[in-house]
């Protein structure tokens, strides 16, 4: 008998359908979904400021953190905001927060950056949505495979995170020719050949000494 665990998927940000008010505002949520013991939040939220007007940031209904310290401004198109909940964790689809605006029907908000943290130990909560991700945490490898010549390549994998994820580089860092291996073997571009060379110019001068 095979027990099969679930998975755990990665939180994400994103942003809710729009409401209209009665006096014709709209209001739009920012919402996590799929978090697991989330305590607070800090946000940066652009939108365009030609045809939009943010008037005001609120604490979401049901399942939400509580709104704490909000700052909208119209002119650069940015509203930073603070939520928390000191009372107790949110798991599952959390409200973060609702933005109440004038202007367009559809959703012209896009998250910058934000920040998600842990309700018992503070610590960060990686997850997706947006294009700030701790650099410290996305570590670079490196990773060498070698054919039957015992030629290998060193190749390093890394990158930031932007909009969806992990974008990886792969730089090609040594071509080793070095037939041997272990010691003589250490990843230094033309390491054989510079032996090779050594060898000859300290034969040249025992040969000049000798005439």
């Amino acid at each position: 008998m095979t027990l099969i665990l679930p998975v755990s998927a990665t939180p994400e940000l994103y942003f809710g359908e729009v409401d209209t008010l009665e006096d014709g505002s709209k209001i739009v949520s920012l919402i996590v979904k799929d978090v697991d013991n989330l305590g607070s939040c800090d946000a940066n939220i652009e939108f365009p400021t030609s045809g939009v007007e943010v008037t005001g940031v609120t604490s979401g209904d049901g399942n939400a953190l509580t709104v704490q310290t909000s700052n909208i401004d119209n002119t650069k198109g940015a509203v930073t905001l603070t939520a928390w909940d000191v009372s107790t964790d949110h798991s599952g689809n959390v409200v973060i927060c609702n933005i109440v605006y004038k202007g367009i029907d559809s959703n012209p908000f896009e998250i910058h950056s934000a920040e998600l943290f842990d309700y018992d130990s503070y610590n960060k909560i990686q997850h997706t949505g947006n294009n700030d991700i701790d650099r410290s945490t996305v570590n670079p490898t490196a990773t060498k495979a070698a054919d039957k010549s015992a030629t290998s390549v060193a190749t390093v994998s890394g990158g930031e995170a932007y909009g969806e994820g992990v974008v990886a580089e792969s730089t090609e860092i040594a071509d080793e020719t070095n037939g041997s291996s272990g010691e003589d073997n250490r990843g230094i571009p033309g390491f054989g050949l510079l032996t090779g060379l050594s060898v000859m110019l300290i034969a040249i001068r025992f040969l000049r000494e000798d005439k």
